[in-house]
């Protein structure tokens, strides 16, 4: 047996076939890094900043720019993703993207608990502060810092919002992220973490009922694989918020 034979049994040459897997998943890997890297990460970076530094009221005219911007970052980065997906002969109804009336409805649903879910760690936590402390706990006050631009302006960006956000941070991160690691448990529990990491600026209360409101959506998603409900839930739940504001002034 000659040693060509014996480097051949010890150590299987792999087929075209697996390599192009081994291929396929390592650039993968790369374009989800990438994708968080430019899309998420300047996101956190700027809650960070917030949250270590407070947020400042700006004028309306820094207000419509700050939203302009953002719009522009947010359209970005659907568009790498897009592009990402294209590579790869897939498009958005992989991530679970289709539309019908029923998933529109299942919307509002997902949209009640997560409300219902952070309706009541709110009151707990409210009821457990005033209980040690005596006295009402009044939380960060970001409303000067979110809707200081033109109302029509802020109601495109909150259009825009729950696409960007579920179908980065939902969709595409828990589809790569489960496929390539084998792990629903760990694509939800990123998505999770992800999302809540860029609302830091609302503070660590606000922050920590997030992350309990986002547990519905991801849960829902991990279990049903459809995007749809929970754009629909992201958006009627900013809606929501917006015209309460728009009430008050």
């Amino acid at each position: 047996m000659n040693q060509a034979t014996i480097r051949s049994m010890a150590s299987p040459a792999l087929q075209p076939s697996e390599v192009s897997n081994v291929y396929l998943s390592r650039e993968r890997w790369i374009e989800l890094c990438l994708v968080i890297f430019v899309v998420v990460v300047p996101l956190i970076l700027s809650s960070l900043s917030g949250f270590l530094f407070g947020l400042k009221e700006t004028t309306a005219e820094m207000g419509n720019l700050r939203l302009v911007i953002s719009m522009a970052g947010e359209l970005g980065g659907l568009a790498l993703v897009w592009y990402v997906l294209r590579k790869s002969n897939r498009t958005l109804r992989d991530l679970g993207l289709s539309w019908s009336i029923g998933q529109f409805g299942m919307g509002f649903q997902v949209a009640f608990l997560f409300m219902l879910v952070t309706g009541v760690a709110r009151a707990v936590h409210g009821s457990a502060y005033q209980f040690w402390m005596g006295e009402a706990y009044h939380g960060v006050d970001v409303t000067g810092y979110l809707f200081s631009g033109k109302p029509a302006l802020m109601f495109v960006f909150l259009m825009i919002v729950p696409f960007f956000e579920e179908i980065i941070v939902r969709g595409y991160v828990m589809t790569e992220l489960g496929q390539l690691s084998g792990s629903v448990t760990l694509a939800t529990v990123a998505s999770i973490v992800l999302q809540t990491s860029y609302h830091l600026y609302q503070g660590w209360v606000s922050a920590g009922v997030l992350l309990l409101g986002f547990s519905v959506p991801a849960i829902y998603y991990a279990k049903t694989k459809k995007l749809l409900p929970v754009i629909v839930c992201h958006g009627l739940v900013d809606m929501f918020a917006f015209a309460v504001v728009m009430s008050k002034r």
